[in-house]
């Protein structure tokens, strides 16, 4: 028998335990871990916080932590050569390699170690540069190309963001990528955004020695993927408590003694719409102030040495990069210090071409470079590193540093003909879908390659990643001539082919609907599928299409999926932007 006092006790205990327990469940119910299914798919493939896979569930914990890395993807292994007659291209009855191996040393010079692999074999072991055209091999550094990583944790969210001095990298490596940093480094999601750099090894196999071969060298795709893993975890072990700050410059008209923004980009396809706007995004250790990392948006071809150059290099992310971490010592608004962490260049919307090759650029020490050259690289870099200087001295603190992502996967056909080749001849090596495998590809047997576009947010900034090269007037409009740059006209009215203006879209544009202040748009970032055209201006070679181009300026549709590929694109990217989880 219990004693009374001790039942009173007992039910009161169990009273207050059973409201306990009613209030926990409650207070579960209120926050889950993680969406349900059918709340979030198909909008998106993964959305952070909360995808209910179990990555990333939901947190209380809100301070974010950030860590950052940089590390060298310059090749250490090819064979170099002598140009002859100086075109930058190797021709075998003209040119001559040097056949001493992987190491370049002869026996004839000093240090020379005995031979190594692939040294007096007769085979020219070159590493073949993409960007311009084939049978470019590399013939020196210029400059160290790199991954360079940011790692961002918030509570149970753990996302890294990657650039590397590419032309581009595939999906496929994107995903096998990603699948290492999640067994490795615990992340939930990483971004490999690429800043199309055309001094840089073939990762994309387009630019071998000739149209029949490929350019990709697995050791160096295997460097590049071991650089991508190391970069990620030293940014991951080196998180610290940190605060974030956006910031941007748009380059007025009356600078450079009036070329603006063509004094390092112009636009050599008409409508001639530049984006003059570089963007910031800082990310700074909690109490020290100490910059951790810097990433510099802004959309121009790194391809100011032109294509005669054979000097491995980052072109003008290189100088950029050094100057926002070192500063510089003068400029328009005189010296300007630099912010030490680890800068990040992440390619815009660059299509369409933003190209320094047409433009006469003023460095910041007033001397002007024209011609294309490592020099005219590192002019342009320097203006750029400037201003994105400028756009961090105005910057303001992200008060709030929400972190959220979503992503969707997408299915775009492969219209080109002459990708139908390259794929049926194994120099683009990438698995199709929604096609007969055992046919050859063409006009009849399309494939699909699945792609990925995607969101991250990080509290009032916001970066939208593509995968590939838009015309930037899908981003920001301009065919009333708002974003023509001054020494540049919308059209040319002597030109003989017009592009009707009329039938341009309307807004809003990309930028319009992208949420937050800060709005970058990532080009380039998790795949490079060439250029994505407004549906309007999109005009094909009569005879030859894909291989040759339409009268007028449509180099571009040479290298791109084809006509169906931007509608499809930017129909999905709409609904990723529309998407509104539900509240929890």
């Amino acid at each position: 028998m219990v004693p009374e006092h001790f039942a009173a006790g007992g039910r009161s205990a169990l009273l207050l335990a059973l409201l306990g327990l009613s209030f926990w469940l409650g207070a579960c119910e209120q926050s889950r871990l993680r969406y349900e299914e059918q709340e979030v798919r198909p909008h998106t493939s993964l959305i952070c916080p909360g995808d209910p896979s179990g990555l990333c569930d939901f947190s209380e914990e809100q301070g974010l932590r950030v860590g950052a890395a940089a590390v060298s993807i310059t090749p250490m292994a090819w064979e170099t050569w002598i140009d002859e007659d100086g075109d930058g291209l190797y021709r075998s009855g003209v040119d001559r390699f040097l056949d001493c191996g992987g190491d370049r040393l002869c026996p004839d010079d000093d240090g020379y170690p005995g031979p190594d692999a692939g040294e007096g074999n007769g085979q020219f072991e070159a590493l073949w540069l993409a960007g311009f055209s084939v049978s470019r091999p590399m013939q020196s550094v210029a400059d160290d190309i790199w991954a360079r990583a940011t790692v961002l944790e918030q509570g149970e969210t753990r996302i890294g963001v990657v650039s590397l001095d590419l032309v581009g990298f595939f999906y496929d490596e994107v995903l096998s990528a990603r699948e290492t940093a999640a067994r490795e480094a615990g992340l939930d999601h990483v971004i490999i955004a690429s800043t199309h750099v055309h001094e840089a090894p073939d990762t994309m196999g387009i630019w071998g020695p000739n149209l029949a071969r490929s350019g990709q060298n697995a050791d160096y795709m295997s460097q590049v993927h071991l650089a991508i893993q190391d970069a990620l975890a030293q940014a991951n072990r080196d998180k610290v408590e940190a605060e974030a700050y956006q910031g941007f410059w748009t380059i007025d008209d009356s600078a450079w003694s009036g070329s603006g923004i063509n004094n390092i980009n112009v636009d050599s396809r008409a409508p001639h719409i530049t984006d003059p706007t570089v963007w910031t995004l800082r990310f700074a250790a909690l109490g020290s102030g100490e910059t951790l990392a810097t990433w510099i948006n802004f959309a121009n071809h790194p391809e100011a040495a032109a294509s005669r150059n054979v000097a491995m290099s980052s072109d003008f992310a290189h100088s950029l990069r050094l100057t926002v971490e070192e500063g510089a010592s003068q400029g328009p608004q005189g010296p300007l210090a630099g912010l030490g962490g680890v800068a990040q260049y992440l390619q815009g919307a660059c299509g369409g071409m933003m190209t320094p090759l047409g433009a006469s650029t003023v460095d910041l020490d007033g001397t002007v470079y024209s011609t294309g050259s490592i020099e005219k690289a590192y002019a342009v870099g320097r203006v750029t590193g400037y201003h994105a200087l400028q756009a961090v001295a105005g910057e303001q603190h992200i008060a709030v540093p929400s972190l959220s992502l979503r992503t969707r996967q997408l299915l775009l056909p492969v219209e080109n003909q002459a990708y139908h080749l390259m794929l049926n001849l194994g120099i683009i090596d990438r698995e199709g879908y929604n096609y007969d495998s055992d046919s050859l590809i063409d006009r009849d047997n399309i494939p699909d390659l699945i792609t990925e576009i995607s969101l991250l947010e990080l509290g009032s900034a916001s970066a939208l990643t593509l995968p590939g090269e838009l015309l930037p007037e899908l981003l920001i409009g301009g065919y009333d001539g708002a974003h023509t740059g001054p020494l540049q006209e919308l059209v040319n009215p002597d030109s003989s082919s017009i592009p009707n203006l009329d039938e341009a879209p309307d807004g809003p544009y990309l930028r319009d609907l992208m949420p937050g202040e800060g709005r970058m748009l990532l080009g380039l970032a998790n795949d490079e599928l060439g250029y994505f055209i407004p549906d309007y201006n999109y005009r094909l070679h009569e005879q030859r299409p894909y291989l040759d181009e339409a009268p007028g300026d449509h180099y571009e549709e040479t290298n791109s999926l084809g006509p169906s590929a931007t509608g499809l694109l930017l129909t999905a990217t709409h609904e990723l932007l529309a998407f509104e989880p539900p509240e929890l």
